[in-house]
């Protein structure tokens, strides 16, 4: 669905049709690739270390709107400021023992 020709989806507009956080979200499969394409692009590089923040994106099955009542996606391809700023612990937990910096 394209709306105003630019943006394909917005989870609020979705939310006030009447939608649920789990019928507004997308399943986990079809939103992420199978393999990691940061895998490929990174195998050459060894001082580069993946974080994974999927777990804290997605639930095991699908990938919700919302979570714990705040707003995750602006739209198909953005996250909210808002929820950005609930990942920071998980961000902080894995960036320590990848820089060695904590």
């Amino acid at each position: 669905m394209l709306i105003d020709n630019e943006v394909q989806y917005t989870a609020s507009d979705c939310l006030a049709s009447g939608g649920t956080a789990e019928s507004c979200g997308v399943d986990r499969a079809a939103a992420l690739d199978p393999v990691d394409p940061a895998l490929a692009a990174s195998a050459h590089l060894p001082s580069v270390t993946l974080l994974d923040l999927t777990d804290s994106l997605c639930r095991q099955d699908v990938c919700r709107v919302i979570e714990g009542n705040v707003l995750v996606y602006r739209d198909d391809d953005h996250l909210t400021t808002t929820y950005v700023r609930t990942l920071t612990p998980e961000l902080g937990r894995q960036l320590g023992p990848a820089t060695g910096w904590w």
